[in-house]
């Protein structure tokens, strides 16, 4: 999934990437400044879906905006 997204440009940094699968959501974010974090559901979208919300998002949000940010895959339609 990662590749689908940096062959479209997009830069990618998962919990996974991190070791924080499974850690608590304030864990991921609390206390801490971030270039943005974008929620997907699970297995709600298609990689190719999921792909094309982020590409709209990242065409409506400046990097600059999206620093401390938290969004919803799901408004991204």
């Amino acid at each position: 999934m990662d590749s689908a997204f940096r062959s479209s440009g997009v830069s990618v940094l998962t919990p996974a990437d991190t070791g924080l699968m499974g850690a608590p959501d304030e864990v991921h974010y609390a206390g801490r400044n971030h270039r943005g974090i974008i929620v997907a559901p699970q297995r709600q979208f298609s990689i190719g879906e999921q792909v094309r919300r982020i590409l709209r998002l990242r065409a409506a949000l400046s990097a600059e905006s999206m620093v401390n940010r938290l969004e919803f895959l799901v408004n991204w339609k």
